[in-house]
């Protein structure tokens, strides 16, 4: 592979995910579970139930509960329980603080306009495309944002 040919970032490869049919927490879990060892299978499974924002009820972003799970499974590794909440409590408040400065809120029916717990909201996301315009910028704030902590955690241990 040559310089010209880089593999595809996280983010990239998170909105294909998202393109291809994972939702949006999915495809930003999935990402960071593979490089902890769970199956693809295992994290689309663990993460299914988030997506339009939790169970399709409008509540917080899939992007954003992917992140969280992300950022926890990043602390799996310490033995200390009480260390790795700490630190991941301080991790998932800073990442909040950036979603929401980025892109205004982490509630989905607040950032892509509709209230998809109603079939009339489905309905309204669909017909103007927002699971292909508007959902895909936040899977990738989120997993660039979950990759500037965790680098940045890596780099201060």
């Amino acid at each position: 592979m040559s310089f010209m040919e880089l593999p595809p970032s996280q983010a990239d490869r998170a909105v294909e995910r998202f393109q291809s049919g994972y939702n949006c927490s999915q495809a930003v879990f999935s990402v960071f579970a593979e490089e902890y060892g769970v199956s693809p299978g295992d994290a689309r499974a663990i993460s299914r139930g988030f997506g339009g924002g939790i169970g399709q009820s409008g509540a917080v972003c899939g992007a954003v509960t992917g992140a969280v799970m992300a950022l926890g499974i990043a602390t799996e590794r310490r033995t200390d329980n009480r260390e790795a909440k700490r630190v991941v409590y301080g991790n998932v408040r800073e990442f909040l603080r950036r979603f929401e400065e980025q892109c205004g809120t982490v509630v989905c029916r607040d950032l892509i306009g509709v209230d998809l717990s109603t079939p009339e909201g489905s309905v309204a996301a669909r017909e103007r495309g927002l699971f292909s315009s508007v959902c895909p910028v936040f899977v990738r704030e989120a997993v660039d944002i979950v990759h500037e902590i965790i680098r940045n955690e890596k780099d201060t241990a």
